[in-house]
């Protein structure tokens, strides 16, 4: 599981063969500190999780 930062916040990114998705829990409790849309807080966390790799594999490939 890796891990990334939306406005400070962080957030676990469960990361599966071709896909990684935010963990709701944290999500959730970062949407209710920030007041953004739980959607919104989900697409800014895997947004920045592939962000992090610009070679797009995570050290998976």
């Amino acid at each position: 599981m890796d891990e990334v930062e939306v406005d400070g916040h962080p957030i676990a990114i469960k990361v599966t063969a071709g896909r990684a998705k935010a963990e709701h829990d944290d999500a959730a409790r970062v949407a209710v500190a920030t007041g953004r849309p739980l959607r919104e807080v989900l697409a800014l966390a895997e947004a920045a999780w592939r962000a992090a790799d610009p070679q797009g594999d995570h050290g998976l490939g």
